[in-house]
């Protein structure tokens, strides 16, 4: 007798049925067989549901192994096998306490989810996409990057360092923390002005107190005399105006 499979009549027994594969052909399996992806295979393997004794269904497919093992899957959805003592991590196959093992073994420590040699006084350093370091008890964590402890990113910044936008930088008594909008800092000297993350000479820029021939106008310091008037626009930037000029909306008319 024969069969339709795959658009074509095919030579099969009674019990045959069609395989189809990935392409839409197809091949006849006998009662004895299994199909898989095209394929025909033995009853209890390949892509089994029941494997067969000495066979785990692992990752879709019937691999070596006993109850004992454990199937280890990886990222694309194909798995292998691992025997009793070991770990799965990821599609891959370690030693028990290695890798990404949540109890490591003795000289590992656990961090970034792997165990990377280390002892008890190593602290773990995260960085910003997960992975981790370790970095000695002396060391200080940044990020994902171990530093000497009173530099970098400490709280408690060392000698001639002071912390400013999260880092230490070197410094001296008097100087100032001066922030810029996006967060980070430089340290200005006692004599500037900070001005959004910038160090302006004192009475210049956006000080409080203009200087000489300097008016305050919109925020800023502008080059100017007493008889000059603010001209504020629409986003609160000034220009200065000379006496016999009109100001429009940011904009001087004689």
């Amino acid at each position: 007798g024969t069969i339709i499979c795959g658009g074509s009549c095919l030579p099969a027994g009674l019990d045959g049925t069609c395989c189809v594969g990935p392409f839409g052909d197809g091949i006849a399996c006998g009662p004895a067989a299994e199909c898989c992806g095209g394929v025909c295979m033995a009853n209890g393997t390949g892509c089994a549901h029941d494997c067969n004794l000495g066979l785990i269904s692992c990752g879709g497919e019937c691999q070596v192994g006993t109850t004992a093992d454990t199937c280890c899957l990886g990222p694309t959805g194909s798995g292998i096998v691992c025997g009793p003592s070991a770990e799965c991590c990821g599609g891959i196959c370690v030693e028990a306490g290695q890798g990404c093992a949540q109890h490591c073994a003795g000289g590992l420590v656990n961090c970034g989810g792997e165990c990377l040699p280390g002892d008890s006084s190593a602290s773990c350093c995260l960085g910003p996409t997960g992975p981790g370091i370790l970095c000695e008890a002396t060391a200080q964590c940044c990020d994902g990057v171990c530093v000497v402890d009173g530099q970098g990113c400490a709280k408690h910044c060392g000698d001639a360092l002071l912390s400013c936008g999260g880092q230490c930088l070197p410094g001296a008594v008097g100087d100032s923390c001066c922030i810029g909008p996006m967060g980070a800092g430089i340290l200005c000297e006692a004599t500037a002005e900070c001005c959004s993350g910038v160090c302006l000479s004192d009475g210049q820029g956006c000080a409080h107190e203009c200087g000489a021939g300097l008016v305050k106008c919109g925020g800023q310091c502008l080059p100017g005399h007493g008889t000059s008037t603010c001209c504020l626009g629409p986003t609160g930037a000034g220009v200065l105006c000379a006496s016999d000029a009109e100001c429009c909306e940011g904009i001087c008319f004689a």
